[in-house]
């Protein structure tokens, strides 16, 4: 196979077409890996053999010489499934060598000598050839040995103790060493970091469900590695020492535990921070540090490497609730990170409190901050977040939300007067809380918002209308579009029989979906099904042509329908007034955010004119003044015959337009020009 494989190589050495190879190259390529793999297989077997039949047939120094065999092939093999293998290989073969540890004569355990070799190795870190991912085969090299030992003294607990064996012991010992010793290396051409290298390992070995048992002694050291590390200016280093962090955070809290979901739910079962500082005492010292450094540079605008993970960590763990707070300066620190400048830390100050801090203790330690003269923007933030994830965890222990816990709300709401950045967010997070309040609230606390049940439906309705424009802040219109959502059920029942109430409804529906915030376009997309009772929400653009379809279907209200949409197409600044027949064929029409005031004046004269079509095939009776006819017709020759044709608007959108306008542009816009012609004719 070699001699056929150097024939391949020679004979293509001309060939510059790299992206493909033959058959036959990928054929023997395939076989020989397979050799490699079932060739490592096949020398462990043999040494296993020896053990199951106690004896003895080979040497020590070839069963030494299998071992370097089996560790050659991790050094330098990059194949996925060959190294995989020899893993496999490489712990069994272990396993059997400490099996026949007293037949060896004055040599010293092979599985031990091949440890020492590989953590040498390590320990100057040139020798190596070129840079590996998160240690590469290495890490497997010492995984696949200590394997073998804990599978070894697994099966022999009644003769042999962990003592005796001590390989685990030596690699986790020997890697602390050498991550604690080269502070001052300089990192060389084309090889890993020492540091690196070891964190990586370490985070294999942790991670190893066989060898939990023994690596629940050195978490709490090798946390304090991490943090350590996370302040390097190396990113290889801070890079390992996250993913060290991330596999202690996974071997104390569970599988199922750490994950990405952060909610209580996910959480319920995890260890309470009591049962976290029991386990592990030395870490309320390493947190309480962290968090004091973080707090001491809470005025710089730049967050510490290290504070993230920790946060994460008490982030993680299972509610407080009514057992009593752990550490008060850990408690105090997270009540200083809910004014940090970072949203994310604020974030997770707040959810780790509920971690850490007695329920009516939080209640207290929230009112007295709230009793302050003055609160920034990010502070009040922060607290709204608490007493947000508070109610939640008092919920979630099946506990009633306190009288102390309500009246934070009512001490939130006289603060929100001078932060109305907040108001929003405080209405989304208390939204449950608030409705039956609400008209007892000051009309300034919701933005000028009346109180529903006791105004008018027209003018409750023309104040939304009011305060959906585009001039004002995104706060108020989001406040807008959130209290229309709360009252859309009362407000269909009460116009059933009131037609003139429909079309302010119309006006206030289509400012939302034409909104530049997506999020506003979203609630105008949420109030057209439930508006229309669908049971689907459709598109910010559908739902345009949805609401005029189903308002054409009502055979009473059709002829004011008809009227409406014309005024509506009648307000709608053309486009010759705007945009000259020169423009230039670099322009684009469809923007990255979907929003282009030129492109949707021209949609939203599409979607008018497509619903008057349709009402032409009716003969129903259109509301058109002799000027917007004109102006029509005019609009039509330039979007058709000038540079801006239906195809042009299509190739400049570059496949960013949806279903909905691309079907619109197919619609019978032919039939309708005819008849505009006939007329004007």
């Amino acid at each position: 196979m070699s001699l056929t494989l150097d024939n391949i190589i020679t004979e293509n050495l001309g060939s510059h077409d790299l992206s493909s190879i033959s058959l036959e190259f990928q054929s023997l390529l395939s076989y020989y890996w397979l050799n490699v793999k079932e060739s490592c297989m096949l020398l462990s077997k043999m040494v296993q053999l020896l053990d199951e039949y106690s004896v003895k047939s080979l040497s020590d120094e070839e069963i030494l010489e299998i071992g370097e065999c089996l560790v050659d092939v991790l050094f330098r093999c990059r194949h996925k499934g060959a190294i995989e293998a020899c893993a496999i290989a490489l712990t069994n073969y272990s396993k059997a060598v400490l099996s026949l540890r007293s037949k060896f004569n004055g040599l010293k355990n092979p599985v031990q000598l091949l440890l020492n070799e590989t953590l040498e190795v390590l320990k100057n870190c040139s020798s190596l050839a070129n840079i590996t991912r998160r240690s590469a085969g290495i890490a497997m090299i010492i995984q696949s040995i200590l394997c073998g030992e804990a599978i070894f003294l697994s099966e022999n607990s009644s003769s042999v103790k962990k003592q005796d064996v001590g390989l685990f012991i030596t690699a986790v010992n020997e890697l602390i060493s050498i991550i604690n010793s080269h502070d001052n290396y300089v990192v060389r051409k084309n090889t890993d970091h020492p540091k690196a290298l070891s964190m990586h390992i370490l985070k294999t070995i942790i991670s190893t469900n066989v060898l939990a048992n023994f690596s629940y002694s050195y978490l709490e050291k090798l946390i304090e590695l991490c943090i350590n590390g996370l302040g390097s200016r190396e990113w290889t280093i801070r890079n390992a020492s996250l993913q060290l962090f991330g596999g202690c955070c996974l071997r104390i809290l569970g599988q199922n535990k750490a994950g990405e979901d952060s909610s209580f739910a996910s959480f319920a079962g995890t260890l309470t921070c009591k049962e976290l500082f029991a386990k592990f005492p030395s870490l309320i010292n390493v947190i309480d540090r962290c968090l004091n450094e973080a707090n001491s540079q809470k005025s710089i605008k730049k967050s510490p490497q290290t504070l993230f993970p920790v946060l994460s960590l008490l982030n993680s763990l299972s509610i407080c609730g009514l057992d009593s707070t752990v550490s008060l300066s850990i408690k105090t620190f997270l009540l200083e990170f809910l004014s940090h400048p970072f949203w994310k830390i604020r974030s997770l100050a707040a959810r780790s409190l509920i971690s850490v801090t007695n329920f009516d203790e939080l209640e207290s330690n929230i009112k007295a901050i709230l009793e302050k003269d003055r609160i920034s923007s990010n502070h009040l933030h922060g607290l709204m977040l608490t007493i947000k994830n508070l109610k939640t965890a008092q919920a979630m222990c099946g506990l009633e939300s306190s009288e102390t816990s309500n009246c934070l709300l009512s001490k939130i709401e006289p603060c929100l007067r001078k932060n109305k950045i907040l108001h929003s967010y405080y209405y989304n997070f208390f939204k449950d809380d608030v409705h039956l309040s609400a008209e007892e609230n000051d009309s300034d606390l919701k933005i000028g918002i009346p109180s529903f049940r006791k105004t008018p439906l027209n003018l409750w309705l023309q104040s939304i209308y009011d305060l959906s424009e585009a001039e004002q802040v995104e706060d108020t219109r989001m406040a807008a579009s959130q209290a229309i959502i709360q009252n859309i059920s009362e407000i269909i029942a009460a116009m059933k029989d009131e037609d003139e109430y429909i079309f302010l409804l119309y006006d206030i529906l289509f400012r939302f979906l034409q909104d530049e915030e997506s999020s506003l376009r979203s609630n105008g997309s949420k109030l057209v099904q439930y508006f229309l009772n669908e049971t689907f929400v459709p598109s910010f653009n559908y739902a345009f042509d949805l609401i005029v379809r189903k308002s054409l279907l009502n055979n009473r209200r059709r002829s004011k329908t008809v009227s409406y949409l014309w005024q509506k197409l009648e307000s709608v600044p053309s486009i010759l007034d705007t945009y000259s027949q020169t423009l230039d064929a670099s322009v684009i029409i469809f923007e990255e955010e979907d929003r282009n005031m030129f492109s949707e004046n021209i949609m939203q004269n599409i979607v008018f004119h497509s619903a008057l079509d349709n009402l032409l095939q009716k003969s129903s009776a259109l509301h058109l003044s002799k000027e917007s006819l004109n102006l029509f017709q005019d609009e039509v020759n330039f979007l058709l015959n000038e540079n801006m044709t239906i195809v042009r608007v299509m190739n400049l959108s570059i496949n960013k337009l949806s279903k909905f306008y691309q079907s619109l542009v197919s619609f019978q816009l032919r039939d309708c020009i005819i008849f505009i012609l006939d007329v004007t004719d």
